[in-house]
């Protein structure tokens, strides 16, 4: 009988743990588009190419909404992303 019981416990417990998780990622996603407008409007007065605020944004979620969510990121084929850094920063 107390098996029974536990496993409503356990979907509300899991549902209301994944919606917190939905709830920090929307939560994050927003301030770090927020945060992407105003970089792209800082990084063109003085210059500097699209791909660095792209690159700040996504960095920003990185380090606010992962960690918070439990996440973890691996990025395949780095070496086309250096590739394309390389080629910005040489004009």
């Amino acid at each position: 009988m107390a098996n029974m019981l536990s496993k409503p416990l356990d979907l509300i417990t899991s549902t209301s743990v994944s919606a917190l998780h939905l709830g920090v990622y929307v939560g994050t996603l927003a301030v770090c588009s927020c945060l992407g407008v105003v970089y792209s409007v800082v990084l063109s007065l003085i210059g500097q190419h699209r791909l660095n605020f792209n690159y700040l944004t996504a960095r920003s979620f990185h380090y606010l909404c992962l960690p918070l969510v439990g996440v973890k990121i691996e990025v395949e084929g780095r070496k086309y992303v250096d590739e394309v850094f390389a080629k910005a920063k040489r004009g």
